[in-house]
């Protein structure tokens, strides 16, 4: 992965980042007011679900058994076995392709 590449990446987080830090802590209270605003949040929660099963899916080495999230208890309680760990498994491959790569172009 290229820095400009990266640099791309680290700054699209830290833009989600910082939207999400906006969002007030008494949401549901909004949410509650609101039957619109109701229907966004829940609208908006169901493609960010959906987005985060296909990206499980993707990483997967088995995408057709990989267990989903369905809803924000699963994403609460599976957000650790299913994403941390999934994601790391591609760092260590990532990183292992790298070094390989590394002894090839010596060869």
């Amino acid at each position: 992965m290229d820095d400009d590449h990266l640099q791309s990446l680290q700054a699209a987080a830290l833009k989600a980042t910082r939207c999400a830090a906006t969002l007030p802590p008494d949401i549901h209270f909004y949410r509650s007011l609101d039957s619109i605003v109701a229907h966004d949040i829940d609208a908006l929660h169901s493609r960010l679900l959906s987005l985060t099963n296909r990206l499980l899916q993707y990483s997967s080495a088995h995408p057709t058994h990989t267990p989903l999230l369905h809803d924000h208890n699963s994403l609460l309680v599976d957000f650790q076995p299913l994403v941390v760990h999934v994601m790391d498994d591609l760092f260590e491959r990532t990183v292992s392709l790298f070094f390989f790569s590394l002894v090839l172009i010596r060869l």
